[in-house]
Order: structure tokens, then C-alpha cells, then sequence
């Protein structure tokens, strides 16, 4: 007997990943440290799938991507649990994923 799941939800192909300094410790990187407008909603951490490749990226609303993180994926999971990854290193985590709408994905700057 064939059966589906009705639980299943449609995603957008952009989502907004929300960040937050692990309790009591300091975000750091390499160069010691890491844009801090990422935890005030000053800049923002976005996954979306590009339309013609159809390989999932990173994007901040303002500023570069870090080279760690400049690559595709074919899944939206594998993007996630390489930038949880990434991330915990520095004593950040991701506490949120939420769906945008496509046309609210801002234009790359410096990226």
C-alpha cells in the first residue's frame, strides 16, 4: 500500500540561517574574530539554491563569504550541517532556519 506523508512542508529555495554566540564564550575565527552584525540582525546569513545550477550557497546580505564557505551543495542538509560545523568551531551556533520568500534574497555585495 502506497502512503505519504501529509506532514510534509514545501520549503522556499532561500532560507535565512539566524546565528547566536554560544553562552558564555566569545565568537572567534582565525583572525580572531567574526562579524559581530551577524547576532544583531544588522547583516544576515542566507542559504538559497541557484536557479540554473540548482546547487545550494551561502550569502551574507552585506560583506564576503568566507572562502571556508564558498562552495555548492546538492542538498539543502549538507549545507546545513557543513555551516553547523563551521560555525561551532567559532562558538556560534545556528538556532534558527527560516523560510524566505525568493524575491526578498538581497542582491550579493562583495561577494
Amino acid at each position: 500500500m502506497w502512503m505519504t506523508n501529509t506532514d510534509v512542508k514545501n520549503h522556499t529555495s532561500v532560507r535565512q540561517l539566524v546565528l547566536k554566540v554560544k553562552n558564555g564564550e566569545r565568537a572567534v575565527n582565525s583572525t580572531g574574530m567574526i562579524d559581530t552584525r551577524l547576532f544583531s540582525g544588522k547583516n544576515k546569513l542566507y542559504a538559497f539554491r541557484d536557479p540554473v545550477t540548482l546547487l545550494w550557497k551561502l550569502r551574507y546580505e552585506f560583506g564576503a563569504i568566507p572562502s571556508a564557505l564558498q562552495m555548492s551543495w546538492t542538498k539543502f542538509g549538507y549545507l546545513l550541517d557543513h555551516t553547523r560545523i563551521y560555525f561551532a568551531k567559532r562558538n556560534v551556533e545556528i538556532t534558527e532556519v527560516i523560510d524566505v520568500e525568493e524575491d526578498q534574497l538581497p542582491n550579493a555585495t562583495g561577494s
